[in-house]
């Protein structure tokens, strides 16, 4: 699980937070971490492996019939008062695609691939793109 904090909005942050309520600032900070979280998404459905026979991939009584990179979790939480998104499985996870996660952080004999800190890190630059046009589709809405 990585950690966003954006830098170089601060002025940006300023403005809206003294013209708007705290739930306006939330609702767009809401909508740019929705779309951070499509664009990673979309990183990863290219890079997560895919097994050739879907229908045979897993143990038996376990079998989903579907690929891993088509079941990505992501949701958006509060921690310590900040929206924070979770994409991806955590390593307490125990779901169907629980193997994701030996993936992502590797075993004692496996060494990590990390899929999603590779995504996370590709798309990172683009998410003060969408943060800044987040801000400034709220300040619109408000001085209008």
């Amino acid at each position: 699980m990585a950690t966003v904090e954006v830098t170089g909005l601060k002025e940006l942050i300023k403005q809206c937070e003294q013209i708007a309520t705290p739930r306006e600032i939330e609702k767009a900070e809401y909508k740019a971490l929705e779309r951070c979280g499509d664009l990673v998404d979309k990183e990863l459905v290219k890079t997560l492996p895919v097994s050739k026979q879907v229908y045979r991939s897993g143990r038996k009584g376990s079998r989903t019939f579907k690929h891993s990179k088509d079941e990505i979790p992501m949701f958006i939480r509060r921690v310590k008062g900040a929206l924070q998104i979770v994409i991806g499985w955590e390593k307490s996870d125990n779901s169907p695609y629980f193997y994701m996660k030996f993936i992502e952080f590797g075993t004692s004999k496996m060494p990590p691939v990390a899929p999603f800190k590779k995504a996370f890190i590709k798309q990172r630059k683009e998410w003060t793109d969408i943060f800044i046009e987040e801000y400034n589709k709220l300040l619109e809405n408000l001085n209008r």
